[in-house]
């Protein structure tokens, strides 16, 4: 069915059919919904009118707005007719180059090949930074500078969707009528004919203009009620202020988000369509309808989705990696920055507000869906009401600051720093979106190991040292941004920070004790340490797991606990070879390489009698790194309590740990919850009596604890990789196999 699915998805098809608002409002009874609306914006006008005649005199009814906003209007056509000319040339370069490729063999061909690839790609840096240069150079406001931008991306889309459909056809079946035709016509998906009306119906043209040109008022109309009071713009903007114009501006947010959709996707569309006689007018969908973020991304604006799917994300799935996160996250990362560079543009600086809607607010709600009910949609609606409105608030009020008081000559930090708001509120802004990249980052460098792991099928060795690493570079990564936080861009080294990602320590500085030489032969003895551990590791742990003759049966309790018992020596054994290799012999072999003095990678563990005393001694790397970042951290900045905060460090270790074993296993087994939770976070808070006794029961429940979970989650890998589950649910990985 799954199959069936993809292969129906594979190609767009096109036939006649009406946009669905035309549909919904040939019906006598929801006609009365278009009246309503008609009726909401004459009242809005009226009361914008009689609010401007009290405060001014005077009626304009948006017009400044509108005439401000396409100030230097010839100079937008001249550049839209430039960027034409360019795209029309395109198709001759391209059917010169088909015709060369055609000619071409062996060798040639895939040169050809990049060779256009390449100039494709510049073709496309250059048509943005033309038009950033152009929105610059010619002082355009926003309407002009949403024409130049939009009509620019429009037309490399176009560009690309032609290419992209084109490229394996002869040079001979190039039609330039049906490029120019494509060029103009309401989609961006590519094809030599669409399906066509017989006649153009004028009423219906006339209709669509009238109504274009009517949400065009109406929205000048919103965005002069949306801005602040004229006597505010001269001062800093404090968070009340923003707070303020965003409560007392909600209601008519809705009103502008159904006028854009209205004027952008229905209207202009229908117009062009009608012109055209293009019969497909599906343009968008049912998004009022959705309770999930990505069903309203897929429906809100069909003719950008259609072209994403088809050319981005298809594209990528079959020619760079079929992952389907990876994709995605490249559709959002080019709608991000595409979304981003328009604004940029518009209000003549940086502002990532666009960043926060894609990457943190979309992106993570594209998996998530709400149940079906009202309440879903109106949670759905709330979202994109108070995003919406956040953004109008914000950029109007960048954008005014900008253009009263423009960078000159800025440097990189005066253009990133948004300017109509205070530096201490900014600085909390910043702070949040730092924390939820950095926690976006975290969660997105899991899920992608996690995926990596599936997809190109490691073996058990692989999967513990990808795992490891990966839980390695993130843990510096963490010391490193919590360390340099709040010192100045300039006193950062990536030197420093290179050296620190190798460094056989987990605590960030800028500097570490060094010794004077690298002791080749301590080198060497180090070296030859990690071999032989490594060959007494795998020793123990192949006579650990249950005899070969018996991994086709299910186990019982009675085996398992006999496997356990027979084999505790082994585990002992284990124990011994898994620290001295990694703790003592890679530590200081890494040391010694990098002539890094400090190394106390371990304390006197064997001689411990408490769980507690246990852990602090038996990795002194990680040990620090959860006292300074997660335990000093907890209890500085959310709750001054020690036991909440070693609360948090068992369950992150827990979590990690639980997270490498089931890459490992491909299921989860809850042993290491029992080990560091159940018994590994009472056993903190008992001391037991120092004498020989303590320490022999210590050394007894170590191997034995170990030895468990070695059991335990060697059957279950065989268990599992005998009998794989494709498809499998939440409860086939929680369940064990064996």
């Amino acid at each position: 069915m799954c199959a069936k699915n993809e292969k129906i998805r594979m190609e767009k098809k096109f036939m006649i059919r009406n946009s669905l608002l035309t549909d919904i409002f040939e019906h006598p009874q929801t006609r009365n919904l278009y009246k309503i609306y008609v009726l909401v914006f004459a009242v809005l006008g009226v009361h914008t009118v009689g609010k401007e005649y009290a405060a001014t005199g005077r009626v304009t009814f948006g017009f400044p707005f509108i005439v401000k906003g396409f100030f230097n209007l010839d100079k937008v056509i001249f550049f839209w007719l430039c960027c034409f000319a360019s795209v029309c040339a395109v198709f001759y370069v391209f059917k010169i180059w088909s015709s060369l490729r055609a000619r071409a063999k062996g060798g040639k061909v895939t040169v050809f090949n990049w060779l256009g690839a390449t100039c494709l790609a510049l073709y496309y840096v250059y048509s943005f930074k033309m038009a950033t240069h152009a929105v610059r150079h010619f002082n355009l406001q926003v309407a002009g500078v949403l024409i130049v931008t939009l009509e620019q991306i429009r037309f490399l889309m176009k560009v690309h969707a032609f290419i992209r459909s084109k490229t394996s056809e002869e040079p001979s079946r190039l039609s330039f009528s049906n490029y120019l035709y494509f060029l103009f016509a309401p989609t961006l998906i590519y094809r030599d004919a669409y399906p066509r009306t017989n006649s153009i119906n004028w009423k219906f043209v006339t209709q669509c203009l009238l109504e274009s040109i009517s949400a065009m008022f109406v929205i000048a109309l919103i965005i002069t009620n949306t801005y602040p009071s004229p006597e505010r713009w001269a001062r800093k903007f404090t968070i009340n202020d923003v707070l303020f114009d965003m409560a007392d501006k909600i209601i008519l947010v809705p009103l502008y988000a159904m006028s854009m959709f209205f004027l952008v996707f229905h209207s202009v569309q229908n117009l062009f369509a009608e012109i055209l006689q293009f019969g497909d007018r599906l343009f968008y969908l049912d998004w009022w309808n959705e309770r999930s973020f990505n069903s309203w991304l897929t429906k809100w604006n069909k003719i950008v989705r259609d072209w994403l799917y088809y050319y981005v994300y298809r594209d990528f799935k079959e020619h760079v990696c079929d992952n389907v996160l990876l994709a995605r996250l490249v559709v959002f990362l080019l709608s991000f920055g595409v979304h981003e560079w328009v604004m940029s543009c518009c209000i003549g600086g940086f502002f990532p507000y666009m960043f926060i809607i894609f990457m943190v607010m979309a992106l993570p709600l594209s998996y998530f869906q709400l149940p079906k009910n009202i309440i879903s949609e109106v949670v759905m609606w709330l979202i994109g009401i108070f995003a919406m409105e956040v953004g109008i608030v914000v950029y109007v009020l960048e954008w005014d600051t900008l253009s009263k008081n423009p960078l000159i000559n800025p440097t990189l930090w005066e253009s990133l720093v948004p300017r109509f708001v205070t530096a201490d509120w900014m600085a909390i802004v910043y702070d949040r979106l730092g924390l939820a990249c950095l926690a976006l980052y975290y969660f997105y460098s899991f899920k992608l190991v996690t995926d990596a792991i599936r997809y190109f099928s490691f073996n058990f060795s692989c999967v513990l040292f990808v795992t490891l690493e990966q839980a390695r570079f993130l843990m510096k990564v963490h010391a490193f941004v919590r360390s340099k936080a709040s010192e100045e861009l300039p006193r950062l080294s990536f030197s420093n920070y290179l050296y620190f990602l190798f460094a056989p320590t987990l605590i960030y500085r800028d500097a570490y004790p060094r010794t004077k030489t690298i002791n080749w032969n301590f080198v060497a003895q180090s070296f030859l340490e990690c071999v032989a551990g490594f060959f007494g590791f795998a020793f123990c742990a192949m006579n650990c797991l249950p005899p070969s003759e018996k991994w086709e049966q299910k186990f019982t309790v009675n085996e398992v606990l006999l496997v356990i018992v027979e084999k505790i020596g082994y585990a002992a054994i284990m124990l011994v070879c898994t620290f001295f290799t990694i703790w003592h012999s890679f530590h200081n072999f890494c040391a010694e390489l990098l002539q890094f003095g400090d190394r106390l990678f371990y304390l006197d563990w064997w001689n411990e009698h408490t769980f507690n005393g246990w852990l602090l001694k038996w990795n002194k790397v990680v040990q620090d790194w959860l006292y300074f970042y997660v335990y000093l951290d907890f209890r500085k900045h959310i709750c001054d309590s020690a036991l909440l905060a070693k609360l948090s460090v068992f369950l992150l270790s827990f979590a990690v740990h639980e997270w490498i074993i089931f890459c490992c296993v491909g299921g989860f087994i809850p042993t290491l919850f029992m080990v560091f939770v159940v018994v590994g976070l009472p056993f903190t808070f008992f001391e037991v009596p120092k004498n020989m006794f303590s320490v022999v029961i210590f050394w007894c429940s170590g191997p034995l604890l170990i030895n468990i979970g070695f059991a335990f989650f060697g059957l279950e890998w065989y268990a599992r990789s005998q009998s794989p589950v494709r498809n499998s649910t939440f409860w086939d990985l929680v369940v064990p196999r064996f």
